[in-house]
């Protein structure tokens, strides 16, 4: 009796695992478009400039820090016939499967990175860096 509840639980078990990674595998890829530093984002209602960088302490690569370090930067939020609002956002800890969210009035940018990321020893340049972002009405 204890082997057949043995591989009932066995075949239960194994069963559930497969669905799981099933459901990672199922997964859509997420399409973002890349914002360069001084181009702009459209939307039905809004303009989203980013306009730059102001800081940039992320941890390198190849360099091990105590800190993950942040990166803040510079955006300007238009609407029809308001002038431009600046909005300065914190960008740490993004990862693709969890993107910052920045509530604008009628819509949401999701920020999903900001590249390149610094590696040690490399300076970049401000023309560079770019969002990978994507923007929901």
């Amino acid at each position: 009796m204890k082997k057949y509840v043995l591989l009932i639980l066995a075949i239960f078990l194994a069963r559930n695992i497969a669905q799981a990674q099933n459901n990672d595998k199922n997964k859509s890829p997420v399409i973002t478009c890349k914002l360069a530093e001084g181009k702009e984002l459209s939307s039905k209602t809004q303009k989203i400039i980013f306009e730059k960088v102001l800081e940039d302490s992320r941890c390198p690569k190849g360099v091990e820090c105590v800190w993950a370090g942040q990166a803040k930067i510079l955006l300007k939020i238009s609407s029809e016939g308001k002038k431009p609002i600046p909005k300065e956002v914190i960008l740490k800890n993004i990862y693709r499967q969890k993107p910052l969210e920045v509530e604008l009035d009628s819509v949401k940018l999701l920020i999903y990175g900001l590249e390149p990321y610094p590696v040690a020893g490399e300076k970049i340049a401000p023309k560079d860096y770019y969002l990978q972002c994507k923007l929901e009405e």
